[in-house]
């Protein structure tokens, strides 16, 4: 009987003091979880889609959409032609970039909400970093006033020009009618990446 008693002591006793245990120290418990880092732009990415934010509509299509109507479309074969050198970027932890064949160098603006691109070709961009986590992010380039679907600002250089021309891809192929355009008074082009 009293072996018993000692034992059931014992048991009592183990259980109170693993109970007031200090959780930080049991694996998994709430103190030792760790708040997870914050996503990186840091890396490798592959363009996964083009958008065209407007004041009418949002269009989008996949770089897969793009290649398919290319093979049927010529208008669309020509301004998709430059993505094939595009579809890749890097952005390395030394703070420089590689996007198809332009490099330069990148930082993330002070509130971190958009990354700022500095180079030879493009001069210096800003891209806001609309969403980002570990496998995708989307990233909005200039935004752009329209009179009547025509433009109304001068590009600064052919690379300028030739990304705007590129982030037009979604509304050529998703475009229903012509009022849509007539309509449209602002432009906004985005581009999704995925690793």
């Amino acid at each position: 009987m009293m072996k018993g008693l000692l034992t059931l002591t014992t048991l009592c006793l183990i259980l109170l003091l693993s109970s007031c245990a200090d959780e930080s120290l049991v694996p998994g418990s709430s103190s030792q979880t760790k708040t997870p880092e914050p996503a990186s732009i840091v890396g490798k990415w592959n363009l996964q889609a083009l958008g065209m934010i407007t004041n009418v509509k949002t269009y989008e299509t996949t770089l897969d959409e793009i290649n398919t109507v290319a093979k049927t479309n010529t208008q669309v074969a020509k301004m998709a032609a430059p993505l094939n050198t595009l579809a890749s970027y890097e952005f390395k932890e030394d703070g420089t970039y590689t996007f198809g064949t332009d490099t330069g160098k990148w930082a993330l603006s002070s509130d971190k909400s958009k990354i700022v691109l500095t180079s030879t070709a493009m001069g210096t961009q800003e891209l806001v970093i609309e969403s980002l986590s570990s496998t995708s992010t989307k990233l909005l380039g200039k935004k752009y006033a329209t009179v009547q679907g025509n433009v109304t600002t001068t590009f600064t250089s052919l690379e300028e020009t030739i990304a705007f021309s590129i982030s037009l891809l979604p509304m050529a192929i998703k475009m229903t009618n012509q009022s849509e355009l007539n309509a449209t008074t602002s432009l906004q082009g985005y581009t999704i990446l995925k690793r």
